[in-house]
Parts: C-alpha cells; sequence; structure tokens
C-alpha cells in the first residue's frame, strides 16, 4: 500500500526493582508527536495501529487491498469486501487512464471500525471525533528510506459503504502527493480541490448524498470556498462546500477533460501555493476567469 517504508513509534516502558533485579516490561505505548500548542490533542506517531487495539483481527485481502477490523465484525467485513474491492480498483483504473503518472498509492488499507472513540484513536488521531463516516489519515515516511514526506496513507471508517470507502480512497490515492504542508493546514491544499475530486470519482452522479440539495438551501455567492469556512460547523454549509468542489472538478474535466483535472489536481498537491499557474495550464485561465466560469456553469445547475 506505501510507495516507501512508513514510520510507526513505539514506546517501551521497562523497569526493574533493583540494579540486579530482571527487567519487566510494563506498558508499550506509542511514540508521541511533539505538540506545537499545549492545547493540541495528544497525537502517536501511527499508534494504535488495529493490531495495536485489537485482541484479534479479521483481515480480508484482494490484491490491491487490505481490509481489516475486529475479529466481531468479520461477518460485515466479508460482506462488504466485493463492493470495496470494486470501489478501489475504479479508483486506481481512473488514475491508470486518465492520471499524469505521478507515483500514487499502488492500493488501499482499510480499517473497519464502527465505535465513535476506536475509530477516532486509530493511527494516532488524538481521538477528536469529527463526525465523519470516514477518514484518511496520512502515514509518514522513514526518513532514511524515501524521498517523499508521504509514503502512503490509512483510511478508517466506521461504515462498510462502498460510496464512503471510494471518496476515502481517492484522498487515500493522493496523499503520496502531498508536498511539506499538509491537507486541511494553513498554505496546503485547497479543500475544494481535495474533496471536490474525492466527491466527483465518489458520486454516483445523482444528488446521492443531498449535497446539491444542501447548496441549492444555502445558497451560492459565486465563490469559490475558501480553506477558513470550508470545514464549516454548519453540516448544511459544510455539504454545500464539498458540492461545489465537486461542481468545479467535474466542470473542469467536462470542459477540459478528466486528464487535465486530474493533472491539476496531482500539481495542486504537491505545491499548493501554485494554484493560479496550475489552473491557466488546465483551463487558460486564472483563478478569477475560472472561478467566473465555473460560477455560471453552477447556477445553471440550480434553476
Amino acid at each position: 500500500m506505501d510507495l516507501a517504508p512508513v514510520s510507526e513509534g513505539y514506546r517501551w516502558t521497562v523497569t526493574r526493582s533493583s540494579a540486579s533485579a530482571k527487567l519487566v516490561i510494563k506498558k508499550v505505548t506509542g511514540t508521541p508527536y511533539t505538540k506545537s500548542l499545549e492545547s493540541d490533542p495528544d497525537t502517536m506517531m501511527a499508534y494504535p495501529a488495529p493490531w495495536d487495539m485489537y485482541d484479534e483481527m479479521t483481515v480480508e485481502r484482494s490484491d490491491h487491498m487490505v481490509l481489516m477490523s475486529d475479529a466481531s465484525h468479520a461477518r460485515e467485513l466479508h460482506a462488504a469486501k466485493g463492493d470495496l474491492q470494486k470501489a478501489g480498483d475504479e479508483v486506481l483504473a481512473l488514475w491508470k487512464a486518465d492520471g499524469p503518472g505521478r507515483p500514487a498509492s499502488p492500493g488501499f488499507a482499510l480499517v473497519y471500525e464502527p465505535d465513535t472513540k476506536k475509530a477516532a484513536a486509530l493511527y494516532g488521531q488524538g481521538g477528536q471525533d469529527r463526525g465523519e463516516d470516514g477518514v484518511t489519515i496520512p502515514m509518514k515516511a522513514d526518513v532514511l528510506g524515501a524521498q517523499q514526506s508521504v509514503a502512503g496513507a490509512r483510511v478508517v471508517s466506521r461504515v462498510t459503504d462502498a460510496r464512503v470507502g471510494k471518496h476515502e480512497m481517492v484522498h487515500a490515492l493522493l496523499e503520496p502527493l502531498t508536498g511539506p504542508t499538509a491537507v486541511g493546514s494553513l498554505g496546503g491544499p485547497e479543500p475544494w480541490v481535495v474533496e471536490g475530486l474525492a466527491e466527483y470519482v465518489a458520486s454516483t452522479g445523482s444528488d446521492d448524498r443531498g449535497m446539491h440539495t444542501a447548496l441549492q438551501r444555502s445558497g451560492f455567492n459565486g465563490l469559490l470556498p475558501d480553506l477558513i469556512t470550508f470545514y464549516s460547523k454548519d453540516s448544511v454549509r459544510q455539504a454545500a462546500n464539498y458540492e461545489q468542489g465537486r461542481l468545479a472538478i467535474g466542470f473542469m474535466a467536462d470542459r477540459y477533460g478528466k486528464k487535465k483535472a486530474l493533472a491539476f489536481a496531482a500539481a495542486h498537491y504537491g505545491q499548493p501555493s501554485d494554484l493560479d499557474e496550475q489552473l491557466r495550464e488546465a483551463t487558460g485561465k486564472d483563478k478569477s476567469g475560472f472561478q467566473a466560469e465555473w460560477a455560471e456553469y453552477v447556477r445553471g445547475t440550480l434553476r
């Protein structure tokens, strides 16, 4: 699943009662990341992985996918395997046919965990419940084993729905293209590009998640959503932002071709500060020109 070895950190606590006593392993936890702020959550270096969390695991695998969960969910995972495998194969086929040839993830690792607290703890997320059905976690490359900073990704899903899995697999596919600044951070890739591409690929073409309806309800101001307000606490507003991203990538693919749209997204993941140049390469227009063209298209879908 990874383009290079990834960093997974373990902290072992070993004690002894006297200088001559036998060493005893008292505890094994994850290696903490250094906090930027004291208020930041306690995050660990890819810990706990499923094999750290579960006493007994169930695993389903195919050529390009490994599905994992607690053994108690074996039946659900087995039932979902076919649909999830099909979703993953479609994502990889799209990239192979129309992608720009940059090295993306060759497969997917997905953990099914319906328990909210456990799902939020996997791979060192800090236990923060974002209220999402799925989340993609970048796996940092071992500094001695790779040139890129991200070597792969892990998907954690609270549902077995293939639509959710496909959206997250698009994120996982492109994580190795990420530059020094992570997705969702200031200076990182625009969320309308990141979420828009995932929604474009995963969407069935209908209002399958109610996001177009959300856009109709929330109103449209003709502007591409920005990072600060994209992940809104207002669920309707956030759904509308996701839909605007989907329409942006969909419009680009329809007007200029899938190859242009995928090349644009790949380039933006790597160099988020070059948005104007990347849009010109894909569409011949800078951001303001593309935005005006896209806004007219979106208004047409809202009539």
